[in-house]
């Protein structure tokens, strides 16, 4: 039996938390139930599940998270063209960002958008980390953060995000063109409406930056490496 996410239950009670950890407990006394279970490092099941073997998973992922992170950020952003952040700052950001993120790669993807954002508009050593530390680390709490800043208030942005994570849901293996002509409708009158002569480039070029604001609006939730030549 694998169980994923042990801290992401509904804690409508206190005792919600220690039903489940009773429970599980009581499945891994059975002789014959091998049972792995996953859980951020919360004191509730950290102490009353110590008697399991376990291990960490940021002990495994650390190196590979530790090299996207350093990717993400330097590969953008030279330190020569970054006037306010220094190279050891970015290294910094890199340690800073590894060790809160106890081994969860999407938590780290979506801080690193925010992180690169900063540094675009030239924040400081201390705006950053304080960033960072103002960051959730429940993924959902992020990701709510992280949709905000993208859609604000604005139905038509909230709508086409909307429509893009949920035909991704049933279709992920979907072609950007395909996915620009589902949600959205502007680039169907743009391109089919008539009246207006367009070449193979301005075809190419409106799908290409049309999928780029597509997937802006889903806040780095999702990516594409198929945009148009």
């Amino acid at each position: 039996i694998f169980i994923d996410g042990l801290d992401e239950i509904d804690r409508a009670g206190a005792e919600d938390t220690f039903t489940l950890v009773s429970l599980v407990k009581a499945w891994g006394s059975l002789s014959e139930v091998k049972l792995c279970v996953s859980s951020r490092p919360e004191q509730p099941f950290e102490s009353r599940l110590q008697d399991f073997s376990g291990m960490r998973v940021q002990d495994l992922t650390e190196r590979d998270i530790r090299k996207f992170t350093h990717e993400s950020i330097t590969d953008n952003f030279s330190p020569s063209r970054t006037t306010s952040v220094h190279e050891r700052d970015l290294s910094g950001l890199v340690d800073h960002i590894v060790d809160k993120a106890n081994g969860v790669f999407l938590w780290v993807r979506l801080v690193v958008s925010s992180i690169r954002k900063g540094l675009i508009e030239s924040d400081d050593w201390n705006t950053l980390t304080t960033l960072i530390d103002e960051l959730p680390e429940s993924l959902s709490e992020l990701y709510e953060i992280m949709w905000i800043r993208a859609n604000g208030e604005h139905k038509i942005y909230r709508a086409q995000a909307a429509a893009c994570l949920g035909l991704l849901l049933y279709e992920s293996d979907i072609s950007c063109m395909d996915l620009v002509l589902a949600c959205k409708p502007s680039s169907q009158r743009s391109l089919f409406g008539g009246g207006k002569v367009l070449t193979e480039g301005d075809i190419c070029r409106h799908f290409r930056s049309s999928c780029l604001n597509l997937l802006s609006r889903c806040g780095g939730l999702v990516e594409s490496q198929d945009y148009p030549d």
